[in-house]
């Protein structure tokens, strides 16, 4: 992992060939892009963390398919749009941080500014 230490660039591709990874940890520097490139070949994922980083864009519903992630840390970007309901299908996701992004929360089917 790389953490903490003002790396800057854009995440490599292509990440769905890394389909043994379990822990991406890439907290606290200064990458940028999309930090959701590719996401259907990690089904080991267990931990994801990209915040406080330069991100843009918006979390994707292929989220959904990371059957193991168990954490997903994304807040302190400038992630925009909503929190896919996919997300609610991730049995094992425990731990989970977007703010301070600019998301919204699905509640009863409606879109709400989560801040």
């Amino acid at each position: 992992f790389v953490f903490s230490h003002s790396v800057g660039c854009m995440i490599p591709g292509p990440t769905s060939e890394l389909t043994q990874l379990v822990f991406f940890d890439i907290e606290k520097n200064l990458f940028e892009g999309q930090p959701f490139v590719e996401l259907s070949g990690l089904t080991d994922l267990a931990i994801y963390r990209v915040s406080f980083n330069q991100f843009s864009g918006t979390i994707p519903e292929a989220v959904g398919l990371l059957t193991s992630l168990q954490q997903l840390w994304v807040a302190g970007n400038l992630l925009e749009g909503t929190i896919p309901e996919t997300i609610s299908t991730l049995k094992n996701l425990g731990m989970w941080d977007c703010i301070p992004s600019y998301l919204c929360i699905w509640v009863h089917g409606n879109a709400l500014p989560y801040a």
